[in-house]
């Protein structure tokens, strides 16, 4: 019975994994299009995919508990039950699920974080044209150096 609910658990953390990134997969290859420029795009899809992959099977997996269970179990113990058997792989399930859901969050909120700040910085760029025919402004003192002779240079600290 022990086997038979590590073997149900991985098919299920599997199954689940894979459908969350079938199900997630136009919608993060669209962030990732907004995001990530085009001659990158095509490896960032394929490893944020295999992330969301390795993080749902794993958090279905739940190892250390599942090896805890398997390893206490001796001869003496009482067999498991189905019910006690369908309760370990319904929390493979909700283990797998969780895991997906935080890792599909935090990738669509830095998604959503990094367009927004582009978008806001390309706003204010575009948003303060210089009129025609207003020189461009230079801070004060940007062209002191500039005409400076040999003596009267100070930015290297050697003249006074």
């Amino acid at each position: 019975m022990d086997t038979t609910i590590l073997a149900f658990s991985f098919a299920a953390a599997i199954v689940i994994a894979a459908c969350v990134v079938f199900f997630f997969s136009r919608p993060i290859d669209e962030a990732i299009a907004r995001v990530v420029p085009p001659e990158m795009a095509s490896a960032w899809r394929q490893y944020v995919k295999f992330a969301v992959f390795v993080v749902t099977f794993a958090g279905g997996m739940r190892v250390s508990e599942l090896s805890a269970f398997v390893s206490t179990r001796s001869t003496m113990s009482p067999p498991l039950t189905g019910g006690q058997g369908l309760m370990e792989v319904l929390k493979s399930v909700a283990g797998s699920l969780s895991a997906a859901a935080i890792v599909l969050l935090v990738f669509f909120a830095a998604a959503l974080a990094i367009d927004a700040s582009r978008r806001i910085y390309q706003g204010r760029r575009t948003a303060r044209p210089s009129p025609a025919g207003e020189e461009e402004r230079r801070p004060v003192g940007a062209d002191r150096h500039a005409s400076a002779g040999p003596r009267e240079r100070r930015d290297n600290g050697s003249f006074l």
